[in-house]
């Protein structure tokens, strides 16, 4: 069912994770890949509910903790986002990912510090992130415009996309905004 999510195919990840929930209720993967296609999907009451309970089953499993962190960070709770990607970092102290990520979540709250520490360390494991990053967030105020434009549209789509919501923020503020 990961898989599927991971390609894409929602629809055919979200039945094969339901599948599973029938035979085990409590089936922590299945809890992650139902709960991560309900939040991608706009259903994040429903996605916060299983990502919660997949947490609470095994405190340490990093894709349960991951997708409640994103999660979170898709239903506006900023700070409760930053505490589960501390969690996550707590067992993988240098994960670039969840550097990345953490530090979008910080952007968004203002707390630049805290946010160019994780960029900073994220990078240093994935330097081409950096390029990558630099292309984007150095470039030109009318570029961030532009930006804000083409992801409004996606919005527009998808209001309850998470990753389309932090990436919009971070250009208004990038824009001046």
């Amino acid at each position: 069912a990961r898989i599927l999510c991971d390609f894409g195919e929602a629809a055919k990840a979200r039945r094969v994770a339901e599948a599973a929930l029938e035979k085990d209720a409590d089936n922590v993967e299945a809890l992650v890949v139902a709960g991560s296609v309900d939040r991608d999907t706009g259903n994040l009451v429903r996605a916060k509910e299983r990502c919660d309970r997949a947490v609470e089953l095994d405190a340490k499993s990093v894709p349960a903790l991951f997708a409640l962190a994103r999660t979170l960070a898709a239903s506006g709770s900023g700070p409760a986002a930053m505490q589960m990607y501390g969690r996550v970092l707590g067992l993988l102290p240098d994960d670039p990912l969840a550097l990345y990520e953490r530090g979008a979540v910080a952007a968004h709250l203002d707390l630049d510090k805290q946010a160019w520490a994780d960029w900073d360390k994220a990078f240093q494991q994935q330097p081409e992130w950096k390029r990558d990053f630099n292309g984007g967030f150095y470039g030109r105020r009318e570029k961030y415009e532009h930006e804000i434009v083409m992801v409004s549209a996606e919005l527009s789509e998808k209001p309850n996309d998470g990753d389309l919501l932090l990436r919009r923020g971070r250009y208004f503020r990038w824009a001046g905004r």
